[in-house]
């Protein structure tokens, strides 16, 4: 009774292990957006917010292009310095659409706004 157990615990280790194996396997990559739009925010807006609004939009409102970064990196924005004077200042507003049917997660997400900033700034920067 007790070598049957073990068998059919062994079994569902082996079955849950292959489908977590074929989950991963199946995950698209997402090195970038497909299309983004990148504007001035409006004068005045109130609010500011990174998110999916969908499983394909990513979207930010009203955000200085150092909190951008900020964000893309996972730093806190007085860790960063130098630039023009409108880093800190001009606001701007993201629309994006995330490739692939499967929603990215975060750090997906913040992956492809790197490259988005990288591409449309020409961001360029060290760490000391």
């Amino acid at each position: 009774m007790f070598e049957s157990s073990r068998s059919a615990a062994a079994t569902f280790v082996l079955v849950g292990s292959g489908m977590f194996a074929q989950s991963t396997a199946t995950r698209p990559s997402f090195a970038e957006f497909e299309v983004a739009s990148i504007k001035p925010a409006l004068p005045g807006a109130t609010g500011r917010w990174i998110r999916m609004q969908s499983a394909h939009e990513f979207a930010a409102k009203s955000h200085a292009l150092k909190t951008l970064i900020a964000a893309a990196y996972n730093l806190n924005p007085r860790a960063i310095s130098g630039g023009p004077g409108w880093v800190d200042s001009d606001r701007y507003d993201i629309l994006a659409k995330a490739p692939n049917e499967v929603r990215p997660n975060l750090d997906e997400q913040m992956s492809m706004l790197r490259k988005l900033l990288a591409d449309r700034f020409q961001l360029a920067f060290h760490r000391e």
